[in-house]
């Protein structure tokens, strides 16, 4: 029966990078994967382990929210990084570090620790938690930072445009100033 949570968790992850890109909300569609992940984890942490069911119902909750965390965190990475090099990387990192879950089960779920498994399921809860504050702190940051390049245009570009006149979209200086700022360009916007 260990199909059905994850046949679940792989239509909720369709769906969720669905929403994620229709509606342009990273942030939400991963800080609510992490919290029913984290909600999952958390019944079948306090379920009683003849409590069979319920601990397997934990599971569709617990197992499609960590698969659910990949795709807007991924585009999220892939969406705010400018330049090819650094978008390149941010994506790869992202991905990477969305692997190191299943290296580390292989000792955070040992047999001797069955049927509890109580450290790697605290390890998961953390993890889950580390995620939705880390969302909600990039969230944060991202929404200041577009507010300080939208208010702080001017002096971004100075180096670009030292008369101040503004830049032709088809000048030189322009080039520049995307190439060299890339996603600290003011016409750069976050997305969250």
């Amino acid at each position: 029966m260990t199909s059905p949570p994850f046949a679940v968790a792989f239509v909720v992850m369709l769906a969720g990078g669905y929403f994620s890109d229709r509606c342009h909300a990273r942030a939400l569609t991963a800080g609510v994967s992490a919290a029913v992940a984290f909600v999952g984890f958390m019944l079948f942490l306090l379920l009683d382990p003849s409590q069979t069911h319920a601990k397997y119902g934990s599971l569709f909750l617990a197992i499609p929210g960590v698969f659910s965390l990949i795709p807007p965190i991924g585009a999220w990475a892939a969406n705010n990084s400018d330049g090819h090099y650094r978008r390149a990387t941010a994506i790869a990192f992202s991905y990477s570090t969305s692997t190191v879950g299943g290296i580390l089960s292989t000792w955070l779920f040992p047999h001797s620790q069955a049927p509890r498994y109580r450290p790697g399921i605290i390890v998961n809860l953390v993890c889950c938690a580390g995620i939705l504050l880390g969302v909600t702190v990039n969230y944060a940051w991202l929404r200041y930072a577009n507010h300080y390049k939208s208010t702080h245009r001017s002096r971004i570009l100075e180096p670009y445009d030292p008369d101040g006149h503004g830049l032709d979209p088809n000048s030189p200086e322009h080039l520049r100033a995307w190439t060299e700022l890339g996603d600290k360009h003011p016409d750069f916007k976050y997305v969250y």
